[in-house]
């Protein structure tokens, strides 16, 4: 069963193959007689019927594993278009593929992504396998690929590392890299900066700040570094890795062909491991000879000391696990911030009149005589409220993807009104997909979802996980009542570890940002504002996490 106007549409009739109606083909002067090319014709059609009933057979086990529920029949899965079937009026469809992948239910409907992110540890869905993680699992199990008791044992060892010692480290090195961007790129005697790539700078930015606040790494704004006897800067080294993350989907020996694409690749993949493996070594080194003194706020220092100091060896994590923890945290930590400051910075170029509002506010709480402190973060509520819906209108983390662990039922309410709700039956191993795209630009939870409407979210407190996690388009909600995702930071035990640490940098950044300079787009000839922020939701692109296209910004210095 399948949505209207989701089957193929360019089916054709065909003849006979054209070799056999043609004089000259080689089939007429091979001397094959009349009954013996019958046979083969015979034997051609049963097996081409074997193969479709096969086929049939197949679709009919794969529609079953999603408990028949209408939906997409697609070659391929998993696949990036969150969205699309939201269009046709559906929140919820099934995905199968014909050629190559596993059935999946996508959904952008709030009820339903609650019954697969809300969850206790004995809840029906879960992480998938790390083998299916293969970006994120391939340096090994991690907080954010391992489930259940797995899980625990990460989040015991990693918990400790995010405190309010280490946001107000954030902060003050948020300060100090600004400043130091600042004179190295040339702004400081400059009245207008042209800006072609704002992430040019965000990515770098937010690199530095997971760098040295996350892991104590000795990271510059001009000096990249790199492990002992390198050649690659570990800072290029990351870029590679992130550039060719899909070659983590092939066998490790197709890898080792020597190709330039996979030569590069591996070569990344060794200065990562080679530079994670010493610093872990150096960290352990400075902890044994210092037990029962605080190394510093940092991420990995913590991390590390909370891992030397637990009593149980069977909680401990190996090296290969803090490695792989430190490269996801250092991996999404950069990238998902990143990308969610220059969307923040091209609505506020676009719409200046919240801008203004925005550094009214900055004047009045930070001012031009001091530098801002993490005290003043909780009163910068429209800040926040900027960064928060520019994640609703561009979530990095556009999927959420769990697995059912066994047989199960969903429920699936209609969205007509009138109450009735669906149970289908979802097999083991069937992938469940919280489309965030969907969900945030669902009119039914927000109100004018297109739009760039930062006072969504005046009036929520900034501490609550409602505001960190979910956004709420028609009124104000306990999570036990209504929650949207919005920016795939999740909920619940399973919600975004660092989440704070990115609201603490975002918010410093935009502060400093904002107080010395007024945004504006940069146009192209004869190109309109509208056309100029069109471009970056058509010309946005997915991989791992959702990025915008380059948002292009000229700098105005602000009078003092």
């Amino acid at each position: 069963m399948h949505l209207k106007g989701c089957e193929n549409v360019n089916r054709r009739e065909h003849g006979p193959p054209t070799f056999l109606n043609h004089r000259n083909s080689p089939i007429v002067n091979t001397g094959i007689n009349k009954g013996s090319m019958e046979v083969n014709m015979w034997a051609i059609s049963v097996t081409l019927f074997v193969i479709i009933a096969g086929s049939i057979d197949e679709l009919h086990t794969l529609q079953q594993a999603v408990g028949y529920l209408p939906g997409l029949t697609i070659p391929l899965q998993p696949i990036g278009f969150p969205g699309v079937y939201s269009q046709r009026g559906v929140e919820t469809v099934s995905l199968v593929p014909f050629i190559f992948g596993d059935p999946a239910i996508i959904t952008s409907n709030i009820d339903v992504a609650k019954q697969f992110l809300a969850g206790s540890t004995k809840s029906s869905f879960g992480k998938p396998e790390p083998r299916k993680l293969a970006p994120i699992a391939f340096w090994g199990i991690s907080l954010f690929v391992s489930d259940g008791d797995a899980w625990k044992r990460h989040r015991r060892v990693v918990g400790p590392s995010f405190s309010n010692k280490l946001y107000e480290l954030v902060w003050s090195e948020v300060v100090r890299t600004y400043s130091e961007m600042v004179v190295a790129e040339g702004f400081e005697d400059k009245k207008v900066v042209e800006i072609p790539a704002v992430q040019s700078l965000t990515t770098k930015l937010a690199f530095l700040i997971i760098g040295r606040c996350g892991f104590g790494f000795p990271f510059s704004w001009a000096e990249p570094i790199r492990a002992t006897g390198s050649k690659m800067a570990f800072p290029q080294a990351i870029r590679v890795y992130m550039r060719h993350l899909l070659l983590l989907y092939l066998p490790s020996c197709v890898r080792s062909i020597p190709l330039s694409v996979f030569s590069e690749f591996n070569a990344s993949v060794t200065e990562i491991r080679s530079f994670m493996e010493h610093k872990i070594r150096e960290k352990q080194k400075e902890v044994k000879s210092n037990r029962g003194q605080q190394l510093g706020n940092d991420i990995f220092s913590v991390l590390v000391q909370a891992n030397d100091a637990e009593a149980d060896p069977k909680l401990k994590l190996d090296d290969s696990e803090v490695i792989s923890n430190v490269f996801t945290m250092l991996f999404a930590g950069h990238e998902t911030t990143a990308h969610t400051m220059a969307a923040t910075i091209a609505c506020l170029a676009k719409d200046q009149i919240y801008q203004q509002e925005v550094f009214e506010q900055i004047q009045c709480i930070v001012g031009n005589a001091r530098e801002p402190t993490f005290e003043d973060y909780s009163k910068l509520d429209k800040v926040q409220a900027s960064f928060y819906e520019s994640l609703r209108l561009f979530p990095t983390g556009y999927l959420s993807i769990r697995e059912a662990h066994h047989d199960t039922l969903l429920h699936i309410p209609d969205t007509n009104g009138e109450g009735r709700i669906t149970t289908i039956h979802v097999a083991k191993g069937t992938q469940v997909l919280v489309d965030n795209i969907g969900i945030n630009y669902n009119p039914r939870y927000f109100e004018d979802p297109q739009e760039f409407k930062p006072s969504r979210w005046h009036g929520i407190t900034n501490e609550s996980e409602s505001y960190y996690a979910f956004g709420f388009g028609k009124g104000h909600f306990h999570f036990d009542e209504i929650f949207t995702p919005n920016c795939g930071m999740s909920i619940g035990p399973r919600a975004c570890i660092g989440r704070k640490f990115a609201m603490s940098e975002a918010v410093c950044l935009l502060t400093m940002l904002l107080r010395d300079w007024k945004i504006e787009p940069l146009l192209q000839d004869n190109e309109t504002v509208d056309a100029w922020y069109g471009k970056l939701f058509s010309d946005a692109h997915s991989l791992v996490t959702l990025a915008i296209a380059n948002v292009s910004i000229r700098l105005v210095r602000r009078a003092p």
